[in-house]
């Protein structure tokens, strides 16, 4: 019922802010995407964004710091979240930027905005081809005082841990409701809290490993067109294939637990490479503290009623790392779940926050 409801008042936001209008300019543009060419999943060399000029824009010769905003799993393109900034624009509450989203919607419902052979070098798309192409084409202030990097749920989790791991890149980092595991995070996750899910990750991982490369390849492809929606099957299977790729045989990724009869032989190393997906952002700050220390501003925002119980432990988790390392940080919790006050927090928190600690000219 949650997910409907979620389903609907995306809809719901993207007619409404469609009907309205923007104060400023909203456009869809194709750039190149050379990081995600060569992936062995639907390989492509241009990609859509989203990307929000201010009123200004177009009728000034000013240079505008830029948020990059990264869309949680499963959302495509949708000018959603940017009719918040538009309507603190119209109230002149916040100064003018530009704003571009980004969707990690392509082979699968989510690419986590890693680099994988399999579904293509998200990181890279993110730090390079887009950076690159607004720097290149639009009225930027192209150094990393003018720059910030936002995330929303998978966003959250791509948001930290490349904004933490390319501090020469951003100067402000905020996460929302992000994917992070504290050390049982994973085990506790959707992924691995349900038999069902394990059972059937591990018959379909058979099930493709039977079949030779190239009819394991065509029938994994179809069968991955298949999911239209939110599924916690294909999550795994997206999750798998990000953080555990296998690039020689559909269905493209290692799976941790080999089924035979009744017995079940754990792979620690596999297991190693699930975990640090959602929990690798932990090294990522090991290797980072110093230059994470400088960033303009650091945070996360939580509802400490998410559904996804995981995700509301995890963010404890690394509130309480940041703080043991010293790491300057801004830790907002509400009261809502994981999704139900995104909106009002973009407006009253968020963006605020990350606007005010941004460089303009």
């Amino acid at each position: 019922m949650k997910k409907v409801i979620y389903l609907l008042l995306l809809i719901c936001l993207s007619i409404n802010v469609k009907a309205q209008g923007f104060i400023g300019n909203w456009s869809e543009p194709v750039i190149p995407a050379p990081s995600l060419s060569e992936a062995i999943l639907s390989p492509v060399d241009s990609l859509k964004i989203g990307l929000y000029l201010p009123e200004s824009y177009v009728n000034s010769n000013k240079n505008y710091p830029v948020i990059y905003f990264l869309q949680g799993y499963s959302m495509p393109v949708n000018p959603w979240v940017c009719s918040v900034m538009d309507s603190l624009l119209i109230e002149k509450k916040i100064n003018e930027a530009i704003y571009v989203l980004i969707s990690g919607v392509r082979a699968t419902m989510g690419s986590f905005y890693v680099n994988s052979p399999v579904t293509g070098n998200w990181a890279d798309f993110v730090t390079s081809d887009v950076i690159n192409y607004l720097d290149a084409n639009y009225r930027t202030i192209p150094k990393k005082e003018s720059r910030a990097l936002v995330g929303y749920s998978m966003g959250g989790y791509g948001a930290l841990n490349l904004g933490l791991s390319h501090t020469h890149l951003y100067n402000v980092v905020y996460g929302i409701s992000p994917g992070l595991f504290d050390k049982e995070g994973l085990q506790n996750s959707q992924m691995y809290n349900n038999q069902t899910i394990i059972n059937d990750t591990y018959e379909k991982y058979k099930e493709f490993s039977s079949l030779s490369d190239k009819e394991a390849h065509s029938a994994y492809v179809n069968y991955l067109k298949s999911f239209t929606k939110f599924n916690n099957l294909e999550l795994t299977l997206a999750y798998g294939m990000a953080f555990s790729p296998n690039a020689k045989h559909a269905p493209y990724f290692h799976y941790p637990y080999t089924i035979n009869g009744s017995d079940t032989i754990f792979h620690e190393s596999v297991w190693n490479e699930w975990y640090n997906g959602f929990g690798g952002v932990e090294k990522v700050i090991d290797d980072n503290v110093e230059n994470i220390k400088k960033l303009k501003l650091l945070a996360l925002n939580c509802g400490y009623k998410d559904h996804n119980v995981w995700i509301s432990q995890g963010t404890h988790y690394y509130n309480q790392l940041f703080y043991k390392k010293g790491v300057p940080f801004q830790m907002v919790w509400h009261e809502g779940n994981h999704w139900n006050q995104l909106l009002s927090q973009l407006g009253t928190v968020v963006y605020p926050s990350v606007v005010s600690a941004l460089e303009f000219e």
